[in-house]
């Protein structure tokens, strides 16, 4: 049987260990807020990307990232996958029309020129995760790649202390056994290594949680200690609840940073989408149809409309 071989690294605050971290002891190294798994295990997938038993899984984490609303896994991209993402990217800032100059959004469109961008939608980590956060009924909500970079720094919005409120379900969808902060998240893959310098995305830990503080720009400020922010390694995997309390940074540094960010949630959320400019110079939606005829299962899954 055929199998691909996975890196595996995770970071995470470090009040409480993970299931999976025990059976690992020696791999564990704390410091000022995460551990770190220097020894990483490895995940392993057969032929049809189904999980083996052998490997770490999943929803050993989950208790972490409900608890602080993000989780932080570090070089899960191989070298090939990294070299696709970012010439991707690359093109699709340089030749996509947008209504955004720092961000393009669908990327799915492009999988006949980039089928990196489906590879890392359908990603079986992501998929494995999504199923045991929101259950196996679940779609994707929003698909794209961003720039963010010293000259031209990304959007103003996403630079200040924010939810993720239009990712929330409307009220007349949302339902009363789902909590609020279980509907949804970002699979954030970070392309470059990221230094504090280049602004990897800061976080307030716990702050997705019924009744939780809200926060402001002026209380950051005054107390920068409780955004959570590392350094990131390229090929590394954000997870972050859409309400958690997070920004973006400016990036100080001469290098661009990129990045392909693709949204889940539960069917009560709808999808979340800008039109993309065409020849004419109209905005218009790409149409389902379009988009699904020579889809796998798996990929109508993700991108059915609901």
């Amino acid at each position: 049987m055929s199998t691909i071989l996975l890196p595996w690294v995770a970071w995470y605050p470090e009040r409480t260990t993970p299931p999976f971290l025990l059976r690992y002891p020696k791999a564990i190294t704390p410091l000022t807020r995460i551990i770190r798994v220097d020894d990483p295990s490895r995940i392993w997938f057969d032929k049809d990307m189904t999980q083996t038993d052998s490997a770490p899984k999943a929803r050993d984490v989950l208790g972490q990232y409900h608890r602080d609303g993000f989780a932080l896994f570090e070089s899960v991209l191989d070298e090939r996958q990294l070299a696709d993402a970012r010439e991707a990217v690359e093109w699709a800032m340089e030749s996509v029309e947008g209504s955004y100059r720092w961000i393009k959004q669908r990327t799915y469109e492009w999988f006949g020129q980039w089928p990196i961008f489906l590879e890392l939608i359908e990603h079986p980590f992501v998929i494995e995760f999504a199923r045991g956060t929101l259950g196996e009924d679940f779609h994707m909500i929003a698909a794209q790649c961003s720039r963010n970079t010293k000259a031209d720094p990304y959007a103003p919005g996403a630079m200040q202390i924010h939810q993720d409120a239009c990712f929330f379900p409307p009220a007349d969808r949302a339902r009363p056994d789902v909590p609020a902060d279980r509907y949804g998240f970002s699979a954030m893959w970070y392309l470059q290594d990221t230094p504090l310098e280049m602004g990897p995305t800061q976080l307030v830990a716990g702050s997705q949680l019924p009744g939780a503080a809200q926060h402001s720009e002026q209380e950051l400020e005054a107390e920068p200690d409780k955004a959570w922010r590392c350094a990131i390694p390229a090929g590394s995997l954000l997870f972050f609840n859409h309400r958690t309390w997070h920004r973006g940074a400016r990036n100080e540094t001469e290098t661009p940073r990129d990045l392909i960010t693709n949204a889940y949630a539960r069917p009560e959320v709808l999808k979340a989408q800008v039109t993309t400019k065409q020849a004419d110079g109209s905005e218009k939606y790409v149409p389902w149809d379009d988009l699904l005829k020579e889809c796998s299962p798996l990929r109508k899954m993700l991108m059915r409309p609901r």
